[in-house]
């Protein structure tokens, strides 16, 4: 497995129903190597998956709202094709959503 990471900057965010039916959230990073490339578009429809998607984001960008989430910088690591986690810029201070739902502690 190929593992990058990234300065990165939110462009812009999504949250709501997607067009297969699917309540989902996303927050569209500028990567540094020019790309730019979405983080989520996880199925929230639990409202625990949705709480913990939600505030893990709120807590990296360091935000108290969605809304204000737009401009944060942060840092992003993509495995192989796929944006695996988002991490503080200058702190050792991830969330990686995968690994919170499979472990015994999902606490955001």
């Amino acid at each position: 497995m190929k593992s990058e990471i990234f300065n990165a900057k939110v462009r812009d965010t999504f949250i709501g129903i997607e067009d297969h039916g699917i309540f989902t959230a996303f927050i569209q990073l500028d990567l540094s190597d020019g790309t730019t490339q979405a983080f989520g578009t996880y199925d929230l429809r639990t409202h625990d998956a949705a709480f913990k998607f939600v505030a893990g984001c709120l807590r990296i960008c360091e935000s108290e709202s969605w809304e204000k989430l737009k401009g944060s910088t942060l840092r992003a690591r993509r495995d192989d094709e796929r944006l695996t986690a988002i991490g503080k810029l200058l702190k050792d201070d991830w969330f990686e959503p995968a690994y919170m739902w499979n472990s015994k502690d999902t606490a955001a």
